[in-house]
């Protein structure tokens, strides 16, 4: 089953087809909800689902809301970790209260009070529930107790957490006649605001779900949320919230809102579903800040969509798309006779079903993906009625880096909420697409907090995590990837790229310097000779002076970035022969050399960078005819040429590898 074939403009046909080179695993789920002890009953469910560590031993726990009457409140299942996880109902032994509040809708997780511990906040038909944890002290441990002031009387649907002026500390936005701010003085103490933002705030604005996340990736979070009567989609300005795009949702036909990077442009796209007979279900891919394009329509628009979620399944290192399916909704309408469905992405904006046998049974109103074994691959949680489901992703071989962003405080650091990841070549050149950690999605969600990059067609060996933090400052860290699986990045760390940079002083093996076999670089994959000799301060292999020339590769207009230090500091470009080109730059906040070459300026271009006492000489090699940019090999593109002559340029790589 095809769910569309548009092509993604912003996504190169020659980046597509490499992506293609690597072969995913499919994905294949079993149902383990029983033997896990995963059971947490209910029915009239409307949404509210989040995993999150609670107690910080590695083993992400579950918040559900569970139904109506006398099974009104949120459970809480801690768990522990075992290759076959073990759940256990705790709430009425840490959160009692639970039990009476009637919170049907929305579940979001972080640190409130700034103890390094997440607190939960819930919403309902008639109040705002927030609670914090009181951690490893309390009596019983982690126990869960209403914030001051808390739970407001209302009737609040969506919710999300984010920090919205940038102090540090984590707000909270919910939906209630419009959208407004809950601002946090830091230690968990809410003020209401009402005004002043930008966001609308009338008795006439229905709304239900919502999410919250940069979209624009310019390091300040954003919100995307169902209301009527005014826009949908709300750009973050700094003092301010401006409105984009308008998708006129109904109220009465309830559906989630999930942001994520489908065609790994770099933007997040949108997923809207309706759960409705004739429901508006399409993907719209952003191709500007706050700008969307309308692609396919999944089902022709002609199904009953509860919610849906994305995670790299598979882990090619593109995302793909769960949807579960609304039964029934309104009095107890037919069900549509679709099933749950797990939608692998074909990278080339189309979407492909993959047999899932028996995923489903109930209406499902909201789903999160998270890797409840530890095995590091996505495992599906559903919120159904008339129990929740827990199913095992069974991916054999698979592989994917796991990123933790977080903001140091006193105590132990919080998860940092609006926080997003790319992965990069060490010349700047992108490897995946964006990933977020959310602050709350879907309908009612919210998955753990950790960015996932399957490494299934990614033959780099060297890569450069650039985490980019609420606020706008950015950290980058080159890892080995064949190594490599949890890496944990905090605010005010340095960069760290000593894996991407050649030695600057290799004074040769015969005066006590190194023979270097190959050492990854930001020009090319790798120094195929080595360097035995040369250096800023050594000389040729046996002590000569002669330096070592880095050489970085380039394309005509296209975006040049090339590490040089891993340290900061201004520096200074020469020539060596001729002229320095016209916009070649040298950054010293973050000691990367950018310059994007114009048409017609193929060539070698002579170079030197002086820093610190130090000069690195370098040249600039510039190709205008087509190239293949990640390979930094020549492909030509004759007719009938073209995949042969990636395959060529692959396997030139592969050598030159194993050099």
């Amino acid at each position: 089953m095809s769910f569309g074939s548009t092509v993604i403009p912003r996504v190169a046909m020659l980046a597509g087809a490499l992506a293609s080179l690597g072969v995913a695993a499919q994905p294949t789920f079993t149902n383990v909800t029983a033997p896990t002890g995963f059971v947490v009953a209910g029915n009239n469910r409307i949404a509210g689902l989040a995993t999150v560590d609670l107690d910080g031993d590695g083993c992400p726990e579950v918040i559900t809301n569970a139904g109506d009457g006398t099974d009104a409140g949120a459970r809480v299942l801690r768990t522990s970790c075992n290759q076959l996880p073990s759940y256990t109902d705790v709430t009425s032994v840490i959160a009692p209260h639970f039990a009476t509040q009637l919170a049907q809708r929305s579940v979001v997780v972080g640190d409130l009070n700034g103890d390094g511990w997440p607190d939960v906040v819930r919403t309902g038909f008639g109040a705002l529930y927030v609670d914090l944890n009181r951690g490893p002290v309390a009596v019983p441990p982690f126990a869960l107790q209403s914030a001051p002031g808390f739970p407001v009387s209302s009737n609040y649907e969506g919710v999300g957490l984010f920090d919205v002026e940038g102090d540090g500390d984590l707000d909270i936005v919910a939906q209630f006649d419009g959208l407004e701010v809950w601002r946090n003085d830091g230690a968990g103490r809410f003020t209401r605001e009402l005004s002043g933002l930008g966001l609308p705030q009338t008795p006439l604005v229905n709304g239900e779900y919502l999410s919250v996340a940069d979209l624009d990736d310019d390091g300040d979070v954003d919100l995307v949320a169902r209301l009527e009567e005014v826009p949908d989609v709300w750009i973050n300005l700094g003092a301010s919230f401006g409105p984009t795009l308008n998708l006129e949702p109904s109220n009465d036909n309830k559906g989630d809102v999930t942001l994520c990077d489908l065609d790994n442009d770099g933007f997040l796209d949108l997923v809207w579903t309706d759960a409705a007979d004739v429901g508006e279900n399409t993907v719209r891919w952003q191709r500007a800040p706050g700008v969307f394009v309308e692609g396919q329509r999944l089902f022709g628009g002609q199904a009953r969509v509860g919610a849906s979620a994305c995670g790299d399944l598979d882990s090619d290192g593109w995302d793909d798309l769960v949807l579960v399916m609304e039964a029934q909704l309104d009095g107890g309408r037919p069900a549509s006779g679709l099933t749950d469905l797990v939608l692998l992405n074909q990278r080339d904006g189309g979407f492909r079903a993959t047999p899932t046998p028996g995923l489903g049974g109930g209406s499902a109103v909201a789903a999160v993906l998270f890797d409840a074994d530890r095995d590091g691959d996505l495992d599906l949680a559903v919120h159904r009625q008339p129990a929740d489901q827990l199913w095992r992703n069974d991916l054999p071989g698979q592989r994917a880096l796991i990123v933790r962003a977080v903001e140091p405080q006193s105590g132990q650091p919080r998860d940092a909420l609006g926080a997003s990841a790319v992965l990069e070549r060490c010349d700047g050149g992108r490897l995946s697409g964006r990933r977020e950690v959310s602050g709350g999605t879907g309908r009612g969600t919210m998955p753990e907090p950790r960015m996932r990059f399957g490494l299934g067609t990614v033959s780099d060996d060297v890569a450069v995590v650039r985490v980019r933090f609420v606020g706008g400052s950015i950290i980058r860290r080159a890892v080995r990837l064949s190594t490599a699986s949890l890496l944990t990045i905090a605010r005010g760390e340095p960069s760290e790229l000593s894996l991407c940079l050649p030695p600057l002083v290799d004074g040769g093996a015969a005066d006590g310097g190194r023979s270097d076999g190959g050492t990854p670089d930001a020009g090319s994959e790798a120094d195929a000779g080595g360097m035995t000799g040369g250096g800023a301060a050594g000389g040729a292999s046996g002590g000569g002076t002669a330096p070592v020339v880095r050489t970085v590769q380039a394309r005509c207009g296209l975006p040049l970035t090339a590490y040089f230090f891993d340290s900061l500091g201004p520096g200074t470009i020469s020539a060596r022969g001729g002229d320095v080109p016209a916009g070649l730059t040298f950054d010293g906040d973050d000691g990367a050399l950018r310059w994007t070459p114009p048409a017609a300026s193929g060539g070698t271009y002579r170079l030197a960078l002086s820093r610190g006492g130090v000069t690195v000489p370098f040249e600039i090699v510039v190709a205008c005819e087509p190239t293949d940019a990640r390979v930094g090999c020549g492909c030509g593109q004759a007719a009938g040429g073209a995949l042969l002559a990636l395959l060529a340029c692959w396997s030139a790589l592969r050598s030159r590898r194993r050099s």
